[in-house]
């Protein structure tokens, strides 16, 4: 029994390490660019209806991206603190 608990906590030991690393590596003070769908993605015809993409931005930083087929957002983007997406 002893020897299995050791080797869970030599895995679990593992795992916390790695996350530590994955959460250094993925922790930046610069701001991302923001990636947006392509409006020549959503140039198509469905039935007998033209559909679109429409990008909306604001002052605040905040995105989103709706297409004419059925209202539907595609993308929404907005800051978090700092402006970093």
């Amino acid at each position: 029994m002893t020897k299995r608990k050791n080797t869970i906590n030599k895995y679990i030991n593992i795992l916390c390490l790695f996350l530590a690393v994955l959460a250094l590596f993925t922790c930046s003070d610069r701001k991302s660019e923001i990636i947006l769908f392509p409006e020549s993605n959503f140039q198509k015809t469905i039935g007998d209806q033209d559909v679109r993409l429409f990008t909306l931005k604001n002052k605040n930083g905040l995105v989103c991206q709706i297409t004419n087929y059925g209202g539907r957002v595609v993308s929404l983007r907005t800051p978090a603190s700092l402006l970093n997406y």
